[in-house]
């Protein structure tokens, strides 16, 4: 009630009643805010200092006092001026009116007299709320303690002069700054915002969830967040000094980096580097093995079959064929035979064949997306006629059928081509088929053994690759069944 009492008299007759600001003139019962005269003029801001309760000032004061004094100053900001324009008028203004000079029957005693000049005029906090937010802030104070006990609380009353300054258009961080600079987080800031860095530290001091320290007479302790009403619009406080979050894969610094030309405190969100994401308020870079996911601010992997670019410019690039992409040490390596096929017991009649299941979520599908066949004792089909393969895919997408008849299966027969690559020997594609349990598909073909390399340390193998394709479907293969078969002359 004292605080309320000794700001409106402040912005009606330029004085307090219950405590003196430092440089205020006492006559007829009340602290006179002025400016000195004697000797070489000294600027006194009185209210507009920003008290935090730490009984700061020459003047000591009582632990009521002190505290009176905080939330007199801090209801002070949220209605003075950064300038002179409302001097003199009905509306609120800093209460820089009075100046002492001394009587000219007595020059050992100080008079009041009008100043004709302003000399207040600090832009410490963004905020200057209309005459008619007095009336608004009552309203919300009594909204704040509705349904509650007999007697209103600091936290309703402090409370409600927030919803008020959101009323009138204050967003998340004007509040905070009002507050926060009455608080011991911000001892040592000037009386003026000066740079970005002052503005993201008063945000901090509204999120460390500690009560408002002092001597508070009643024992009584809120939090800053708590009288905001709202929650911060980022956890991280990396928002540009207009209170917008930034944006994915930006980010303000620490301290804010990009400040607005012309200006001293205003700051914006500035983009990362390709190969960075941002954390918390600043760009970092991802390791050399990750490419940066600029959606969503994560390192990650290159999806199988890749490896990151070495140019630096976070581009994944495919690995040669026969080759995966070891993401751990972001290289290329050759992929292992998911299966190791041994020839050499297979009948000379068909239709006796060897067959395995691929499960495509084992963990080397991850650097090689291919189901590969290692062929073994390929010696053993020396005199054999031909080479019959099928490949059989279930998809468990539940695709419907158009997109099950535009998506494809296929393998490749292959062997390595002398240069440290695959030379395709066959090559075979097959299109879905859409019946009562769904898609399937089914490729097949048959190879004369002369096309084949039949000596004991030849390699060849055989590429399954799941069904792709189809209206950008994601498919999941749950199972490919090979079956292979060596005849005997027919």
């Amino acid at each position: 009630a004292e605080a309320f009492a000794d700001t409106f008299a402040m912005q009606v007759v330029g004085g307090y009643n219950y405590w003196t600001p430092p440089g205020a003139h006492w006559s007829s019962s009340m602290a006179y805010c002025t400016r000195w005269r004697l000797g070489p003029p000294v600027p006194l801001l009185c209210g507009e200092t920003n008290l935090r309760g730490q009984n700061e000032g020459s003047i000591p004061r009582s632990a009521f006092e002190d505290e009176l004094a905080r939330y007199t100053t801090l209801i002070h900001d949220a209605f003075d001026r950064f300038d002179a324009h409302a001097r003199s008028t009905n509306t609120p203004w800093n209460g820089d009116v009075w100046q002492a000079q001394p009587d000219p029957t007595d020059p050992a005693t100080l008079v009041l007299e009008f100043d004709p000049s302003p000399y207040i005029q600090v832009d410490d906090e963004p905020v200057s709320l209309p005459g008619t937010a007095w009336q608004d802030w009552i309203h919300h104070v009594l909204e704040r303690g509705a349904g509650g006990t007999t007697f209103l609380s600091r936290e309703d009353f402090f409370g409600g002069l927030s919803d008020a300054m959101a009323q009138h258009g204050a967003d998340w961080c004007q509040r905070c700054e009002v507050f926060s600079l009455h608080t011991h987080l911000t001892a040592g800031q000037p009386n003026i915002i000066a740079t970005p860095a002052d503005r993201v530290r008063r945000w901090e001091a509204c999120l460390l969830g500690v009560d408002w320290d002092g001597p508070l007479v009643s024992g009584e302790r809120f939090k800053i967040e708590e009288v905001l009403g709202e929650p911060v619009p980022d956890p991280d406080l990396n928002m540009a000094s207009s209170c917008d979050p930034c944006a994915a894969h930006h980010a303000i610094g620490d301290p804010p980096q990009h400040t607005v030309a012309g200006t001293t405190d205003q700051f914006l969100c500035n983009e990362c580097l390709p190969r960075q994401v941002a954390q918390g308020r600043i760009c970092v870079d991802c390791p050399f093995n990750l490419r940066a996911n600029h959606a969503t601010d994560t390192c990650e992997c290159c999806p199988p079959g890749q490896i990151l670019s070495s140019t630096g410019n976070n581009m994944c690039e495919g690995c040669p064929l026969g080759q995966g992409g070891d993401c751990s040490n972001n290289a290329c390596v050759w992929c292992p035979a998911d299966r190791e096929l041994d020839v050499t017991p297979l009948n000379d009649k068909c239709p006796a064949a060897r067959s395995f299941r691929s499960d495509a979520s084992q963990p080397d599908q991850l650097v090689c997306p291919d189901v590969w066949i290692e062929l073994q004792n390929l010696d053993a089909i020396a005199g054999k006629q031909q080479l019959e393969i099928s490949a059989d895919a279930t998809e468990t997408g539940s695709l419907d059928e158009a997109t099950c008849l535009a998506t494809t299966i296929g393998y490749d027969i292959m062997r390595p081509d002398g240069s440290g690559g695959w030379q395709t020997l066959n090559s075979r594609v097959g299109s879905g088929v859409f019946g009562a349990t769904g898609c399937s598909f089914n490729v097949a073909d048959i190879l004369p053994t002369s096309t084949l390399p039949t000596a004991p340390d030849d390699q060849l193998r055989v590429r399954i690759r799941p069904p792709t394709g189809g209206s950008s479907a994601t498919h999941t293969v749950l199972s490919v069944v090979t079956d292979i078969e060596f005849c005997g002359p027919l």
